[in-house]
Order: C-alpha cells, then structure tokens, then sequence
C-alpha cells in the first residue's frame, strides 16, 4: 500500500469508533452469568435453611447410590426424625428430576431418617437441594 493511503488509513482508524451496542451482546453475557450464581447462591442458603427448619411437603432432590437422581417427599416430622416418601422413579440426569416429581409418584410407604442423618447426607452431597412450594 502506498504511503500516502497508509496515512490516510491511520488517520481514519484512529478517529473511528466502533458503536456502543457492539457490547450489548457481552453485557447480556455478564448479566446472565451474574443471575447463575446469584440463584445458586440462594438454592444453598434456602437448602441451609429448609434442612434447620423442616416442614411437610418439602421435596428433598438427591443422588441415588447408582449415579441416577430421585426425591423424597417430607411426609411427617417429629423431634428428632424426619419420614420420607421415596419416589418410585429415578432419572440419570440432574437437570431433568422435574420430569419425575409428579404427586402420584410418591407411595405411601415412609422411611424414617433422623435429623443428624439427613444433615450428614447433605454435606456429603447426597441431598443435592431442598425445595419448598
């Protein structure tokens, strides 16, 4: 290229800047990664929350011992136990137990677990999270 177009290159690449809304597109990025662990951040403290604080129809998500992924539905609560009802279906992705927490997937046979057993599941990872409607 010749000189003289060169500078002339230079001149008007320097002057010129690229629009604004050429960035929306990385805020819309920072945003979405800013909600994730925002949400994330309040499914744990809610889980902290609801396992100090039990109440009747709270959904337990956990990893069954296979790798798959079930819940338990809080049936009854006394002072130092908790009763479950185990779902009869398990699914092998996490990101997919809506598919199975259906009301008629729950039997009516319970199983007792104490408060002090339900604690150590969740911080050895078995209780994944605690929902609450």
């Amino acid at each position: 290229m010749p000189d003289q177009l060169q500078l002339q290159y230079k001149n008007i690449k320097g002057n010129v800047k690229g629009p604004t809304w050429q960035f929306s597109g990385l805020l819309l990025l920072i945003c979405l990664f800013g909600l994730i662990i925002y949400t994330t951040g309040r499914d744990k403290l809610n889980t902290k929350l609801y396992l100090s604080e039990p109440e009747i129809g709270d959904i337990y998500k956990y990893r069954v011992y296979n790798g798959n992924y079930s819940t338990m539905k809080l049936v009854s609560i006394t002072q130092d136990s908790l009763f479950l009802s185990l779902n009869d279906y398990e699914i092998s992705k996490r990101s997919r137990i809506y598919k199975i927490d259906k009301p008629e997937n729950y039997p009516d046979t319970y199983f007792g677990y104490s408060k002090h057993e339900i604690s150590l599941m969740e911080k050895d990872g078995t209780i994944l999270e605690i929902n609450r409607d």
